[in-house]
């Protein structure tokens, strides 16, 4: 999957800037890094680079009570928002890399969610669910972008279990923030869009995203008129070389 970097880099700022209310006091600085580090890789001679969290410290959001109903107040829980991504620059044309465009190599974002009061740093405690969506490789069976329970989390059920794998719109990060938050704060996201910085920039982007994938989807169910179109999402691979962020 080819990305636009200068394009996605401005997306980055706007949705951080827009999120930072939803972040634990002690996580936005983190937060605040991603468009820094980003633009790091972007302007970094290197051809290959890395964008990604801490793993031993990822982003915490602040508590969330008022999700799942539009009426009453369900336990408060505590989530948990970390990913690594690596572009490679070199697999472009020339005029491809003078526009700061590059190949999605792997993006794996992790949601982790906790009880409140749990200390979601340490190691020892364990979430209540860890959900992780990925852009798969080419030896992994289901739909070219998708999201799943992890496998530490059955696990401990008795069961490492890697489906069902669920497509999901979109591998990027931010595009996962914005899941994340929509999910624990539907209501005070929606108002923070309503007014945040380049909002259309970011809402155009993600709109011409979901068109890609799904042009890409629709070629698959029409190249292959033996299987229906939900088995289909189930294990396909679209095209790297085409643009759709």
């Amino acid at each position: 999957m080819i990305v636009d970097l200068t394009r996605y880099l401005q997306e980055v700022n706007a949705i951080v800037l827009t999120a930072e209310e939803f972040v634990a006091a002690d996580s936005i600085a983190r937060l605040k890094r991603l468009p820094v580090d980003l633009g790091f890789g972007l302007e970094s001679s290197a051809p290959k680079f890395k964008w990604a969290t801490d793993r031993t410290r990822p982003i915490k959001l602040r508590p969330a009570s008022a999700y799942d109903k539009r009426d009453g107040l369900p336990p408060p829980l505590l989530a948990t928002f970390g990913f690594e991504a690596s572009f490679d620059k070199s697999v472009t044309s020339r005029a491809k890399r003078a526009r700061k465009l590059a190949r999605i190599e792997g993006v794996s974002t992790h949601i982790k969610i906790y009880r409140d009061g749990q200390n979601v740093e340490d190691d020892a405690e364990l979430p209540v669910l860890h959900l992780h969506v990925d852009k798969k490789d080419e030896a992994q069976l289901g739909p070219y972008v998708h999201i799943q329970v992890s496998e530490k989390c059955t696990e401990r059920l008795g069961m490492r279990l890697a489906v069902p794998r669920m497509p999901f719109t979109s591998c990027l990060p931010t595009d996962c923030l914005d899941f994340a938050l929509a999910e624990f704060f539907p209501r005070d996201w929606s108002k923070a869009q309503a007014g945040a910085y380049n909002f259309n920039l970011w809402r155009d982007a993600q709109l011409a995203r979901a068109v890609a994938m799904a042009a890409g989807v629709l070629e698959r169910f029409e190249e292959n008129k033996k299987r229906s179109p939900v088995s289909i999402l189930q294990d396909f691979w679209l095209a790297e070389d085409v643009q759709r962020a």
